[in-house]
């Protein structure tokens, strides 16, 4: 390709004085308008293989100077989080913004999930898989096969698609010839080739899916494609009411305005439900597509489409018995004798308790499946692991400050200030105990509580001395 030919993109704006490439050459995503749009780390990677660098040259001397000042990374901090630059992370906005300054066009930002940023959480989203890339080879033989470059979707770094939606094949992460896994962006920027031995990945030959796991995975594939078609491909950012409104209307409609009503059909806390709904925290990503999935509603249609569009008796007969508990199909036979395992158990009151988790995955069921089914046996041992969590706290406290007065009383007769650093360089209390409010409360009562005129005789710290010697 002659690059003297193409068209190159001037900056009207000053360009900052560590930029050494103020000139980047325009670029298209691929799949613009559809479920298929190309992923930012893919189009990152087109760019360097169009500028003939290396991805990891390209990301330090392009985008990093290119990015604000203020906002602007460390080449090993953007490589250790770089898996999540097709997400809503600050990585992702960071890398938009230094690519709309190079381009003059802000396109960059609808190549991730950053359209949801204000819906989903940052911190328990489980948006992104691992730090590997995957592919479906069938996508890729055919863009091959059509004479056009191949990509990564934006479908295929969502942690929850396994499929893909156009062949119902799973997706690969791995090379078949050395078996192993590709880096969301690798160094040489060719995705189709593997980065440890050089194979071609479109020739990978796909797997079989599993029919038992095949309907939910499809449906996921599917949601998260409308998803990204009609938020990403048609720039569309969602609004931050969009989830905890549409839930008040499913609390209204099908719960009678009780919260409670909808879990219990639902099969969830309602503890999460109404913190929904006061907008106290946003659900993850993985734990808003279950509760979709188990309302059978795709989240496009959940957080774009009005109420007003959903035929009400259809929803309710689905929400009257859901698919997650058809699947389970206990006998009364299994009923009964979990009823027996759980009477034993309780009968025995050990101690401390087994955890609620512990005592369901060893009946085989699930702890909420143990709470709607059997609510007695739920909250006896419930209340007992409560107490007995509350009487640990308790004598993890007491210990603590037992240790805090008997290095206090132990430094003050060796003739030592009983600060923070002493009380740690002798080994009473750990660096994370003395950070505690409570332990830095009872620290403070006690030099309240000590005279003045002992300290006045007693030489303090010696390295901090020093150091304000040498200041």
């Amino acid at each position: 390709m002659d690059m003297s030919s193409l068209p190159i993109v001037t900056l009207d704006s000053p360009v900052p004085s560590k930029l050494r490439f103020p000139l980047v050459y325009p670029q298209e995503p691929r799949g613009q308008g559809s479920g298929s749009i190309e992923c930012l780390t893919s189009f990152i990677c087109r760019l360097a293989q169009q500028h003939s660098m290396l991805t990891a040259v390209f990301l330090r001397e392009v985008l990093v100077p290119a990015m604000p000042a203020a906002n602007r990374v460390r080449h090993k901090i953007l490589n250790y989080h770089l898996y999540t630059a097709d997400g809503y992370s600050l990585m992702a906005k960071r890398l938009a913004e230094a690519l709309a300054h190079l381009q003059r066009q802000r396109q960059a930002e609808w190549l991730t999930a950053l359209p949801w940023r204000h819906v989903f959480s940052r911190t328990s989203s489980g948006l992104h898989p691992a730090t590997f890339r995957r592919w479906c080879p069938l996508c890729w033989r055919q863009d091959a096969y059509n004479g056009n470059p191949v990509y990564g979707r934006l479908a295929w770094t969502i942690g929850e698609v396994s499929l893909c939606v156009h062949h119902e094949v799973p997706l690969e992460d791995s090379c078949p010839k050395c078996g192993k896994v590709q880096l969301a962006m690798p160094g040489l920027p060719f995705l189709d080739l593997c980065s440890q031995c050089g194979h071609d990945l479109k020739l990978v030959r796909p797997r079989r899916v599993k029919p038992a796991v095949h309907e939910k995975a499809l449906w996921m594939a599917r949601a998260v494609d409308k998803l990204i078609e009609r938020t990403c491909a048609s720039h569309i950012v969602l609004a931050e009411d969009a989830f905890s409104s549409k839930l008040r209307d499913y609390v209204d409609r099908y719960a009678e305005g009780e919260p409670a009503g909808l879990a219990r059909l639902i099969n969830l806390g309602d503890t999460q439900i109404r913190s929904w709904l006061k907008r106290k925290a946003h659900p993850g990503f993985v734990v808003a597509l279950d509760l979709f999935y188990r309302l059978d509603c795709p989240p496009d249609r959940f957080l774009l489409d009005p109420m007003e569009l959903l035929d009400s008796d259809i929803w309710r007969q689905k929400l009257r018995r859901p698919r997650f508990l058809n699947r389970e199909g206990y006998t009364e036979k299994q009923i009964l004798h979990m009823g027996k395992a759980l009477n034993k158990i309780v009968q025995q009151n050990r101690k401390p308790p087994p955890r609620i988790v512990d005592t369901a995955r060893r009946l085989g069921v699930r702890y909420c499946y143990l709470r709607l089914r059997f609510p007695g046996q739920y909250a006896i041992l419930m209340k007992r692991s409560v107490e007995s969590r509350s009487k640990i706290a308790k004598l993890k406290f007491a210990n603590r400050i037992g240790r805090l007065k008997r290095g206090y009383r132990e430094l003050m007769a060796r003739g030592i200030y009983p600060s923070q650093r002493q009380l740690k360089r002798n080994g009473y209390l750990l660096p994370s105990e003395l950070r505690l409010a409570t332990i830095r409360a009872e620290l403070a009562k006690l030099h309240k509580n000590t005279a003045e005129r002992v300290f006045r005789h007693m030489p303090k710290d010696t390295a901090r001395k020093k150091r304000r010697r040498k200041a």
